[in-house]
């Protein structure tokens, strides 16, 4: 049977069988909770909160939109993936989301988004409060100040007929997803201590590179200039774009 997420999974650091009898059922799922509970909504495409940053997701809402990414934007995943290694070696707190295409002005994966771009927008505004403090207190005032995620988007409503959110909707939903992350193979102390919870972009470096590389990565970001960095960046991107498929030596010998 074939791997249902295309032959990039070769760093699998949940454990997963990337395979079709063990994965649709999930993403049928998971596309049954978003209709159930997300309501639909209208956005106005100005990108406000994508520009800003990328919203983390669970290891299931990833495996969807990388499933999505390989039958049917191939021809942008070697871009991404770069984009996202440049992310990860970058000390900068305003990432744009790697999904986002600002030519058409919208998402590339719109129809996959995870639940915190279908529900943001349309939090419970006491609920939004507190994500607001948050923010404020772990990034401080000054970059708090000049970032428009401090009130929530007013381009996104919620259409006629859907149900707003009520308190505690968004935690049960991500309780919900939670358990799919479970069922899908992963430890359950790791789902709930949030350790499949991510960022788009961190899920596709442990994708390509795995834990320990990322921690190589890390001492890159900390230690290494820009110029360097750049340099780096470069190579990997000339290596990616003659095997976009990650199929090194190494990697085939593992399989």
């Amino acid at each position: 049977m074939s791997n249902i997420v295309g032959k990039s999974i070769f760093n699998n650091p949940y454990g997963v069988v990337p395979i079709e009898k063990n994965i649709s059922p999930i993403l049928f799922k998971l596309s049954v909770l978003y209709g159930q509970r997300c309501p639909k909504t209208t956005c106005q495409n100005a990108g406000t909160c994508c520009k800003v940053g990328c919203p983390h997701m669970y290891y299931s809402e990833f495996i969807n939109i990388w499933n999505y990414i390989e039958n049917d934007l191939a021809d942008k995943k070697v871009d991404m993936v770069i984009k996202c290694l440049e992310y990860y070696l970058s000390n900068k707190i305003k990432k744009p989301c790697p999904l986002y295409n600002d030519e058409k002005k919208g998402c590339n994966v719109y129809e996959k988004r995870p639940f915190n771009c279908r529900c943001y927008g349309v939090v419970p505004k006491s609920e939004y409060k507190e994500r607001v403090k948050s923010f404020k207190k772990i990034y401080g005032k000054d970059i708090y100040e000049t970032y428009p995620l401090k009130i929530q988007c007013p381009n996104v409503k919620i259409c006629e007929g859907e149900k707003e959110l009520g308190e505690g909707d968004i935690d049960k939903l991500s309780d919900a997803i939670e358990t799919l992350d479970i069922e899908l193979g992963i430890k359950q102390m790791i789902v709930k201590t949030k350790n499949s919870y991510r960022t788009f972009h961190d899920f596709v470096m442990l994708l390509y590179f795995g834990e320990h590389k990322m921690a190589d990565f890390t001492a890159i970001r900390m230690k290494c200039t820009n110029e360097q960095k750049e340099a780096f960046i470069k190579e990997f991107e000339k290596l990616l774009k003659a095997d976009p498929n990650g199929e090194t030596k190494d990697t085939k010998n593992q399989g």
